[in-house]
């Protein structure tokens, strides 16, 4: 009787007796025991371990670089971010809106018009599938379900919104995104939109603060104070 490779020396074989009608099983010293005409599931479940601890040290390298870009505040601000999206519900349309629209007088007092076209020409320049591609990462880092999801149409709606000032379609995209999958995904969207390229201090805060909005009062309120307002 052969038994699954790889197998270890604290392995056994566990034989029932002729009558019983069991099949013999493998018990793997590191796995649950598997029935030996069954499909090894330890690769499967390695690579899905493999995957999440590279996801999970990506997201962390991502709020190191967080730091040392924008610094401690900045960190911060995107781990707890982070931290309330997850297990969380989002916002509906309007009360995000409302709670924008309370601070985006303040907002444009630092972030001028040149200023939104550079951050939305940085968005522009990356990669959608750059974007796909972390989105998945972060997924297995932040501990949320990585669905199908149209990651074009929501990056659209992002550069909209900062080039026009107008939230209001890029809230109505994310809350249906979060709605489906989780409000993490969202989280995750914008972390890997702000991967792409050289956003700035200041395209930093307005994406969070858009994010933000989707959340609570609180995180839009730091992310003012981020940039000094």
């Amino acid at each position: 009787m052969d038994a699954p490779y790889p197998h270890q020396i604290n392995d056994a074989i566990i034989v029932f007796p002729r009558n019983s009608n069991l099949p013999p099983l493998y018990a793997y010293s590191g796995f649950p025991a598997i029935k030996l005409k069954d499909k090894d599931p330890r690769p499967q479940q390695e690579s899905e371990f493999n995957d999440i601890k590279n996801g999970v040290k990506f997201t962390s390298d991502f709020y190191k670089e967080v730091f040392n870009t924008y610094g401690n505040e900045a960190e911060k601000l995107a781990r707890d971010l982070a931290s309330e999206a997850k297990g969380n519900t989002i916002r509906n349309v309007d009360d995000a809106l409302k709670t924008y629209n309370q601070h985006k007088d303040n907002i444009n007092k630092k972030v001028s018009t040149k200023d939104r076209e550079a951050i939305a020409k940085a968005l522009e320049s990356v990669k959608v599938n750059d974007i796909a591609n972390n989105l998945k990462k972060f997924s297995k880092g932040m501990g949320f379900v990585s669905k199908a999801m149209d990651v074009n149409d929501l990056r659209i709606e992002l550069i909209k919104a900062v080039e026009t000032d107008n939230w209001r379609p890029f809230f109505v995209k994310a809350e249906t995104i979060a709605i489906s999958m989780a409000v993490s995904a969202v989280v995750g969207f914008a972390f890997s939109a702000l991967l792409g390229g050289p956003i700035g201090i200041l395209g930093y805060a307005l994406i969070m603060a858009g994010v933000g909005a989707l959340i609570n009062d609180k995180l839009i309120e730091r992310t003012n104070k981020l940039i000094g307002i």
